[in-house]
């Protein structure tokens, strides 16, 4: 879908066409690289385990994510 609209294909681009949206976005640790060319304008970028195999993950990227959303408050 990003290809079709033009724009380049990573998390950090989505964070960009959000950013009046959002005040921040999780991504998986393999787009950890991304955080090195964030802006000053960009919604805030975190970096988490995102696939979920089992509940175990399911559970710890929940628990990560209600972090991230008290750090963004």
């Amino acid at each position: 879908m990003m290809t079709e609209l033009g724009g380049p294909v990573s998390g950090l681009h989505v964070a960009r066409l959000y950013g009046n949206l959002i005040d921040g976005m999780v991504l998986d640790e393999q787009d950890r690289a991304l955080l090195l060319q964030r802006r000053n304008d960009d919604p805030r970028l975190f970096v988490a385990p995102t696939v979920m195999r089992t509940s175990e993950d399911r559970v710890a990227l929940a628990r990560e994510c209600l972090r991230l959303l008290e750090e963004l408050q």
